[in-house]
Parts: C-alpha cells; sequence; structure tokens
C-alpha cells in the first residue's frame, strides 16, 4: 500500500462560513489518482492549526495569510494566526509552503514579512492562481528521491522536532551527494564522506550523553562517542562495526590519503555503496533507539529504580519516573516549565513554541543528578503533548 503524505493545511476559507471557492476547487482534486497520496486535514484557525501540529507529524504544512487566530481583527492584512503558525512550524523539517491569494501580489508589507520571516527558513510561496493539481505534483516530487526511497527512515529523521540546524545541514549535504552518485553516476567526494561521519556523530552524541551510555571529558570530542558506544549493551556489535567503519574510513582517507579525491575515480561508487549502506543502518538504530518511541524516549536509561525528588519548598508531592502526569505550561526564569504540583519539570526540546502558556499538557517525567545541588534530582522530559479530553 502506498504511503499518504500528510498535509496540515491553514486557510480562513475553510471556515463554514466562508464564500471562498478553495473548498470546491480541492474537493474536485481529491477526486483525482494524484489525490489518493495525500491526507489532507483543513483547519481554519491559527490555535487548531498548532494543536494539530503538535499533536501529530505532519509531512506538508500550508498557510494562507488569512488563517485568522480567533482573537484576530478582520481586517489586517499580516494576521496574527498567520504569524503565529509561521513561527511554530519555522524549525521543523517538514515540506513548508504559503499558499495565498492577490495579497502576496500587490501588499509590500507582506512580501517584506515573507522574505524576512519565511523564505530564509525553507517555505516556498505560491499565488493561489497556481492550480492544485500541480501543486501537489511539486509537492510529491520533493519526496521523490533515491535517498528517502532507500532509506525511509531517514524522512523520520528529518521531520523531527529535535533535530538541530548542524545535523540538518549535514544529513542535507548526505542526501544531495547519494542522490548525485547513485541517481545521476556522479563522482563522490570526500566532503560527502565527512558529511556522512559528522551527521552521525552529531545525531548520536546528545542522546547518548543524555541516556549515560558514555561519558564525555568535553561536549566538542564528537568522534569518541562512536568509539566509547563500542561494545556498550545498548548498542549491538553491527551498529558499532559500521560506527567505527565510517568513522575510521573518513579520518584515514581525510589525514592520510592526500589525493583522496583522485581515490575515489574508478572505485568510489562501488565502495559508496558499502559506506551509505553502514550510514542507512546507524542512522535506523539511531532513530529505533532513541526516538521512535514517543510515549517514552528515553527507554533505554540505565537506571533501574526509579528515582523520586527530595522534599524541599519546590517539591511538596513526589514524581516517579516514567509513569505519566498532566501538568501547565508555565514561564519560569524566562524559559517554559511544566508544572505539576509544585515541581517544575525542565522540557528539553525545541517545540514549547507550541504549547502556549497556561495550558494542560501530558507528560512522561525522567530524573536525573543535579550537579550543582547533589541532594535534589533534576526533573526533565522530551516529550510533550496535549492533554487529551475525555
Amino acid at each position: 500500500m502506498e504511503e499518504k503524505y500528510k498535509v496540515l493545511w491553514l486557510d480562513d476559507a475553510f471556515a463554514s462560513e466562508s464564500s471562498d471557492k478553495l473548498n470546491e476547487r480541492l474537493e474536485k482534486f481529491q477526486q483525482t489518482s494524484l489525490a489518493s497520496s495525500f491526507e489532507i486535514k483543513k483547519v481554519a484557525y491559527a490555535e487548531d492549526f498548532m494543536q494539530e501540529f503538535a499533536k501529530n507529524l505532519y509531512h506538508v504544512v500550508i498557510l494562507d495569510v488569512f488563517g485568522y487566530s480567533k482573537t484576530d481583527v478582520n481586517n489586517k492584512t499580516i494576521t496574527a494566526g498567520f504569524q503565529s503558525a509561521l513561527k511554530v512550524v519555522r524549525n521543523s523539517s517538514c515540506i513548508k509552503i504559503v499558499y495565498t491569494g492577490e495579497t502576496y501580489q500587490k501588499d509590500e508589507n507582506f512580501q517584506k514579512y515573507i522574505e524576512n520571516n519565511a523564505e530564509g527558513e525553507g517555505f516556498e510561496v505560491f499565488n493561489k492562481d497556481k492550480p492544485i493539481p500541480e501543486l501537489f505534483n511539486d509537492i510529491r516530487s520533493k519526496f521523490e528521491d533515491l535517498f528517502f526511497k532507500d532509506c525511509p527512515t531517514i524522512r523520520k529523521v528529518f521531520l523531527m522536532e529535535s533535530l538541530s540546524k548542524s545535523a540538518m545541514g549535514y544529513l542535507q549535504e548526505v542526501r544531495q551527494e547519494y542522490n548525485d552518485v547513485m541517481g545521476k553516476g556522479k563522482e563522490p567526494s570526500q566532503k560527502g564522506l565527512n558529511s556522512m561521519r559528522y551527521c552521525i556523530e552529531t545525531l548520536i552524541r546528545n542522546d547518548v550523553v543524555k541516556n549515560n551510555i558514555v561519558k564525555l571529558e568535553t561536549k566538542t570530542q564528537l568522534g569518541e562517542c562512536m568509539y566509547k558506544l563500542y561494545g556498550k549493551e545498548q548498542c549491538p556489535v553491527l551498529i558499532g562495526q559500521s560506527l567505527i567503519y565510517l568513522l575510521n574510513l573518513a579520518n584515514k582517507l581525510d589525514h592520510e590519503d592526500e589525493t583522496s579525491e583522485e581515490t575515489f575515480k574508478g572505485y568510489g561508487r562501488m565502495m559508496f555503496h558499502a559506506i551509505y549502506y553502514a550510514f542507512f543502518i546507524c542512522v535506523e538504530w539511531y532513530y529505533n533507539t532513541f526516538k521512535a518511541n514517543k510515549d517514552n524516549q528515553l527507554s533505554i536509561n540505565n537506571e533501574k529504580e526509579p528515582k523520586t525528588c527530595k522534599s524541599d519548598k519546590y517539591t511538596q508531592l513526589h514524581l516517579c519516573a516514567g509513569k505519566k502526569f498532566v501538568g501547565v505550561i508555565v514561564d519560569k526564569n524566562k524559559k517554559k516549565y511544566i508544572k505539576y504540583s509544585s515541581i517544575f519539570v525542565a522540557i528539553e526540546t525545541n517545540d514549547t513554541v507550541a504549547f502556549p502558556e497556561g495550558i494542560d499538557v501530558a507528560f512522561v517525567a525522567q530524573s536525573r543528578p543535579n550537579n550543582k545541588n547533589p541532594d535534589k534530582d533534576y526533573w526533565f522530559t522530551t516529550d510533550v503533548k496535549l492533554k487529551e479530553d475525555k
């Protein structure tokens, strides 16, 4: 069965009282064979968009400048709802599109706003004169490359909200080179090999340290993660061998072979098959080990017994690691936390903008020793969800 790409679409035209013809155009499109590849969720207000985006994984988001907030005044050119939605998805790796009408063509302020706030963050802007089938053909073409086809898990990695900009940059470089080498017959490069190594190092470092699998002397020792992971219980032999293979090969060619770019010619494409599949194996392991279980992303933590927080003026009530709780989003020391009773749980993810202050959220707490105060545990969570109404 063909995978469906999930699309979240914000437009005031989807409100029941709207007379806009977008609904009619979309209904006609959904009767075509191309539409069978997409699952489209329509929302008319930014609040609904933000909640839906926070709860579910979407491959594509489409925004209209008139995607209103429920508190918007209708005569605003650049609506507050549109601006809020733009900020929420800015750091996401999904396909991001602004699809709007004549405002984009005629309004100079809007054009400047898009240029400063959207285009540099990976948004593409289309006028509504562009037929919907053409729009979705463009979207589908972005998924049709060998890199995603040969390792579907990488698409999930691209969509991770916690993916850093550096890891994203390396992934983009690897993706481009893979499609050029495997799809277009170009010669591989030393840069592509190093990008694979740096990508894996950047992906795994924070998670293996956070889970107490390895301990590093300094934060800059990327390659040390690969060596220290080898032989660990959480790292199968095949993964350990693949990590060391990527690290050693990249290092040797970079530092010991002065003609490494020439080395790839002739044998390069054959060698890169083996290198890329080692890379794919490592990415699969990383995602399945650290990210696939959304309810408890730190399930491989070495701590055997659940720890409780010592009682003090902030923590009259105890948490227990691994159990589900419901708390409220608060701002404290210019950062967002979840407040549960008198305990402040840190949110260790970059999607806090999706959770406004005061809303109820569900979370699974984790703990680790507080280095600054050994008598207290440090409580945190990497997975925050809107509270489900019964």
